[in-house]
């Protein structure tokens, strides 16, 4: 029977948290946002984005450090690449989805905008599946 150490579990549960919760996201919260009245999205969207930023920030600054102590403790292709798309998920985070999210704050609704954030976290779901896939033939 596979036995895990307490990080290598850790691991796993975060990163099946960050998929399933990208998951949520792509099939249900954002495109919900397309029924929220046009007065009241900046408020809801206000509110949405200090929301889950506090449960996805500490999940992936936990993901990044767990994943950079497993490459420099057994450094190999699979590491490497599981750390790699890790960081992609940070840089699509960073440079595309961040900046939609704040487009969405200040001009409101738009399908333009809601098609950007779809088209984001879809990346994110596809690295975040490999991530854990990755993981787990490690682990």
């Amino acid at each position: 029977m596979l036995e895990l150490s307490f990080l290598e579990s850790l691991v796993v549960a975060i990163d099946g948290g960050l998929l399933v919760l990208s998951l949520l996201v792509q099939m249900i919260i954002y495109p919900a946002f397309r029924y929220i009245e046009k007065d009241q999205f900046t408020t809801y969207h206000l509110g949405y984005t200090k929301k889950i930023t506090r449960a996805v920030a500490p999940l992936m600054i936990m993901q990044l450090l767990l994943h950079g102590f497993f490459l420099v403790q057994s450094p190999g292709p699979i590491a490497y690449l599981d750390a790699s798309f890790v960081l992609m998920c940070w840089g699509v985070t960073g440079v595309w989805a961040v900046p939609a999210h704040a487009k969405l704050g200040w001009d409101g609704i738009s399908e333009s905008l809601i098609s950007r954030i779809l088209s984001a976290n879809l990346i994110r779901t596809i690295l975040w599946a490999a991530v854990l896939l990755l993981t787990l033939i490690r682990f």
